[in-house]
């Protein structure tokens, strides 16, 4: 019995943008709308920091003992995740 073989894979070099430009009908660049990802980004940072301030404050009121980095971290994120917010 032979073994069937995969097809073989090869990989091309990354297009760059000029040669996108040279070879478009109407020579110029489609315009690609980023702000979405940037705002996604933005609101993770922001999401985040908050964790990472309360997850401080937790770690203050327990008396500031090491060894329980993870479980403020989470149990900072189920606060936020339920509407919890970072008192100034």
């Amino acid at each position: 019995m032979k073994a069937e073989r995969s097809p073989e894979v090869r990989l091309q070099e990354p297009t760059r943008v000029s040669a996108l430009a040279s070879s478009s009908a109407s020579g110029s660049i489609p315009n690609i709308d980023l702000s979405n990802e940037i705002n996604t980004s933005n609101r993770s940072e922001t999401r985040d920091s908050e964790i990472r301030q309360l997850a401080y404050k937790l770690y203050e009121e327990r008396g500031r003992t090491e060894g329980q980095t993870l479980q403020d971290w989470l149990d900072a994120e189920a606060i936020i995740r339920q509407g919890g917010k970072v008192a100034a």
